[in-house]
């Protein structure tokens, strides 16, 4: 029941890692400074075709974030409801886990140790929101 339950808190917080990311490129200009702002763009400093190839698979990811999130009833300009984003975890999990991949072969090795801690800490911030 235990490793169940860590499993669990690591998919909703793995979901709260996808969404902070995608948020960033798609919301960040109409709503700067939102919980899910990472500005992980100009901070990770991406040079020639990486900052095409990033939004790209940012905006893939947001894409299908926006179905998921429509699925569940999940706003992403309200607070967080961690019950929601627990029912989509499953979903998110699996977004987050192709987007994390096809950045992995975007970004250099530093960049990519950078978009995972920047991450990690809008996850952080959004999971206190949900609070």
């Amino acid at each position: 029941m235990r490793n169940k339950l860590k499993s669990l808190v690591g998919r909703i917080a793995g979901a709260i890692i996808l969404c902070a990311a995608a948020w960033t490129f798609v919301l960040a200009p109409v709503q700067a400074g939102n919980i899910y702002d990472s500005n992980v763009e100009q901070k990770l400093k991406l040079k020639g075709s990486q900052k095409s190839k990033v939004h790209k698979i940012v905006r893939k990811s947001d894409r299908e974030m926006r179905k998921v999130f429509r699925k569940y009833g999940i706003n992403p300009n309200k607070r967080p409801v961690f019950d929601k984003l627990r029912e989509a975890a499953r979903d998110l999990q699996a977004i987050e886990d192709r987007e994390i991949e096809a950045m992995s072969k975007v970004l250099s090795a530093a960049q990519f140790k950078q978009y995972k801690g920047i991450l990690s800490q809008t996850a952080a911030r959004v999971r206190a929101a949900a609070q």
